[in-house]
């Protein structure tokens, strides 16, 4: 199988942005990580109006920025709702979907604040300083209140523990998983290395790799590219991001993401 990867378009930010696809006959399916606009159905249908004609299924997980301007709960609830006018866009959130042999497991999966060992530090400034906890609500018991970090760990825990029992179970082809969350330590940036919000990037979940090593990885968020194999494993981890453009017209447009590739194709094989 081959697939198309990209995530973190912005379209909300990136307005200017005439955001085409020329895919060769030969790709499957297009693998979308997250972050393409708000709220959860928006973002199914800009996929469906301007991928869909391509005649390839889509597999898409949500990113944060899927929820700016929204309560949580009711655009995952939306999102959720409207799939069913899509048939060929997989939103997965916790749960998988088998194409052509191939098993992709999706979540956002947020993150744990435990990258750096101090996941109570990490929660404090990403309470002070990531957008997420600014521009998303939330809702209990008829009232609404700012996003939490610790809501977000819940989440992660929640998606967390579903991935390991979905890995656990055999499937007799690859396995793809799909998170915006970055999943590993090498998808750091080097000027991010010692940043007190990389944890809400990043979430170590190298041990889910190295137990159960699944053929390819796929995320998004960091706004950076990274193609790798996780020592010791058979695990490729891909993350090809747009990020923010800057400017209006092709010329003048400046990129956060240089080596976005919006023609990157993976090829997904069951590995020994």
């Amino acid at each position: 199988m081959k697939a198309a990867v990209f995530s973190d378009l912005h379209l909300r930010y990136n307005q200017v942005l005439d955001f085409k696809f020329e895919l060769p006959d030969d790709v499957d399916v297009l693998i979308v990580a997250g972050d393409i606009s708000s709220p959860v159905s928006e973002s199914l249908y800009w996929l469906n109006e301007n991928v869909s004609a391509l005649g390839r299924e889509i597999v898409f997980v949500a990113g944060n920025h899927e929820h700016y301007g929204e309560v949580y709960e009711e655009s995952m609830a939306e999102g959720i709702a409207e799939r069913a006018k899509y048939p060929h866009i997989h939103f997965l959130e916790n749960e998988a979907v088998v194409i052509k042999g191939v098993r992709f497991l999706g979540a956002t999966m947020w993150t744990d604040f435990e990258l750096f060992g101090d996941p109570s530090a990490a929660m404090t400034q990403a309470f002070e300083m990531m957008n997420d906890y600014q521009a998303i609500q939330t809702a209990k018991d008829g009232k609404y209140y700012r996003f939490r970090p610790t809501q977000t760990k819940s989440y992660h825990d929640e998606s967390r523990a579903w991935l390991r029992t979905a890995l656990s179970t055999s499937h007799d082809g690859p396995t793809v998983v799909v998170t915006h969350t970055a999943p590993h330590r090498l998808s750091i940036a080097g000027e991010y290395a010692r940043d007190g919000l990389t944890p809400s990037f990043v979430s170590d979940l190298s041990a889910e790799i190295e137990e159960f090593q699944p053929e390819l990885w796929v995320h998004g968020h960091t706004h950076s590219s990274f193609d790798y194999v996780v020592p010791g494993t058979r695990t490729r981890v891909v993350c090809n991001p747009l990020g923010y453009v800057e400017g209006g017209y092709m010329g003048n447009r400046r990129y956060e993401n240089t080596e976005f590739d919006r023609s990157m194709i993976v090829e997904i094989t069951r590995k020994p």
